[in-house]
């Protein structure tokens, strides 16, 4: 497991056309897209794979509720991606991507559409796997 990792599509990265420039960063990285799914996930499953929002926060509940409410709206798109540094890779794709391409969509300076989802850290990898790719680790 240490050269895989984890890359979601969130539904504003389709309704904006991104996907293909996420595609060519991941390639442009020396990565392989090697598993990849559409599936509409739920609050439950977004709570699991994003523990944050079960935290209690300075900021209170509703960007949570808003962040929720943009994942379910609409499919996700998960890459399982192989190759050297595959996570520090990936989170460095993320931050790119969001730096370029994140719309100025705040509540209380927390993005709410923020295109993209990777796993920063193992741990983390492996608790998305468990939640969204449970079938890689089999």
């Amino acid at each position: 497991m240490d050269n895989v990792a984890i890359v979601m599509l969130k539904p504003d990265t389709f309704r904006r056309g991104l996907e293909e420039k996420i595609y060519d960063a991941i390639v442009r990285a020396g990565l392989k897209i090697v598993s990849r799914k559409k599936m509409w996930l739920d609050e439950k499953m977004i709570r699991e794979y994003q523990p944050v929002l079960n935290e209690p926060s300075e900021f209170g509940e509703e960007w949570k509720r808003e962040a929720i409410q943009a994942m379910i709206g609409a499919p996700v798109e998960i890459l399982i991606v192989e190759g050297p540094d595959a996570i520090a890779k990936t989170k460095q794709i993320k931050t790119e991507i969001r730096g370029r391409y994140v719309l100025s969509q705040h509540y209380r300076d927390r993005v709410i559409l923020n295109l993209i989802h990777t796993a920063d850290n193992p741990l983390e990898l492996y608790n998305n796997l468990k939640v969204l790719s449970p079938e890689i680790l089999e």
